[in-house]
C-alpha cells in the first residue's frame, strides 16, 4: 500500500480580483520581482545590497582571492576533505564512462556527401551550489566536476555566504573541482581532445583573420611610414600583430567556436601571420 510521507501544501483559493493564489506564495513572488528588477536596473549595486541586508555578507570583492580560499580550506577537517574527494571520485568516474559511451560518427552517404557529428563542450558553464539554512555540497561534484570532465574550459561557481561567514566545506568541493577539471581534460578520450583542438573551422580560422586584418594592417604600416623607423622588418612585424590582433577581436564577434583551445591556439596562428605578413612587408614600404 503506497503510504505518503510528504504531499503539497493546499493552496489557498483564487482571489475575486486578481486571480492569484494568496498568502506566502504571493509574498515570495513579489519580493523575487522586486529583486530582479532592482538587479536588472542597477547592476552591482542592487546586488551589493541584497547581499549586505539578505546574507549579512558585504566583501571588498565578491570574487574569492587564492589567498582567501586558502585560509577557508584549512578550517575544513581532514575527515571531510578526504570525504569530499571520495564522493567526487565516484562521480569523476561515471562521468568519464558516460563520456566514453559517446561516440562520434562519419559517414559517406554519397560521393561527395559526408555526414556525422561530433561532441563538443560549450565554452563556458555557470555553476550554483545551494547554501544557506539547507547547503547541498554535492551539488559541486554534479554540476562542475562533469562541467570538467566533458571539457568546458571555464567553469564559473558561485554559492552564498552561511550567516555572514565563508562555507569552508562547500567552497572546498568547488576549489577540488578545478583540480580535477585539469586533469580529466587531459585524460579524456584522444577523439575529444582533438575535436576541442580543431572544431569545425581550424583550417580556415586562420586566414579569415589574416584577411580581417589587412585594413588594419594597412593603416598601420602607413602611419608607422610617417614616424621613419630604424628597423623597418621589425616595425613592420608590430605592426601585423597588432593588425592581426584587430583581425581576431572581429572574427570573433562571428567565430562560431567558442573552446578556450580552440580560440587559443588558431586565433594565435592567425595574429602570427598577420605579424609574418607585416615583417616581410617592413623593408619595403617603411624604407625612407
Amino acid at each position: 500500500m503506497i503510504r505518503h510521507l510528504k504531499g503539497p501544501a493546499q493552496s489557498a483559493a483564487p482571489t475575486a480580483a486578481t486571480g492569484a493564489v494568496g498568502g506566502a506564495d504571493d509574498h515570495v513572488a513579489n519580493v523575487v520581482t522586486e529583486i530582479i528588477d532592482a538587479v536588472a536596473e542597477r547592476g552591482d549595486e542592487a546586488v551589493r545590497h541584497y547581499s549586505r541586508t539578505l546574507d549579512n555578507w558585504q566583501p571588498e570583492h565578491f570574487r574569492l582571492s587564492d589567498d582567501a580560499i586558502a585560509a577557508v580550506i584549512a578550517q575544513v577537517p581532514a575527515q571531510t576533505r578526504s570525504d569530499i574527494a571520495y564522493a567526487q571520485a565516484r562521480v569523476r568516474a561515471f562521468a568519464e564512462a558516460q563520456l566514453a559511451s559517446m561516440s562520434e560518427i562519419e559517414v559517406t552517404a554519397l560521393p561527395g556527401v559526408i555526414l556525422g557529428h561530433r561532441h563538443l563542450p560549450v565554452a563556458t558553464v555557470g555553476a550554483y551550489v545551494p547554501g544557506g539554512r539547507y547547503p547541498l555540497l554535492a551539488s559541486a561534484h554534479m554540476t562542475i566536476l562533469t562541467a570538467k570532465v566533458a571539457g568546458v574550459p571555464r567553469v564559473i561557481a558561485c554559492t552564498p555566504p552561511d550567516q555572514g561567514r565563508l562555507p569552508a566545506a562547500t567552497i572546498a568541493a568547488m576549489l577540488a573541482m578545478a583540480a580535477i577539471g585539469a586533469a580529466s581534460l587531459w585524460a579524456a578520450p584522444p577523439g575529444t581532445r582533438l575535436a576541442v583542438l580543431l572544431g569545425g573551422s581550424w583550417s580556415s580560422c586562420p586566414w579569415i583573420v589574416l584577411a580581417l586584418s589587412l585594413p588594419a594592417l594597412a593603416a598601420t604600416l602607413h602611419a608607422m611610414r610617417g614616424l621613419a623607423p630604424t628597423r623597418p622588418r621589425a616595425a613592420g612585424a608590430a605592426a601585423g600583430l597588432l593588425a592581426g590582433s584587430i583581425g581576431a577581436i572581429g572574427y570573433a564577434l562571428h567565430c562560431p567556436e567558442a573552446a578556450l583551445a580552440f580560440v587559443a591556439t588558431w586565433y594565435t596562428a592567425g595574429i602570427a601571420l598577420a605579424g609574418a605578413l607585416g615583417a616581410a612587408l617592413g623593408p619595403r614600404v617603411l624604407r625612407w
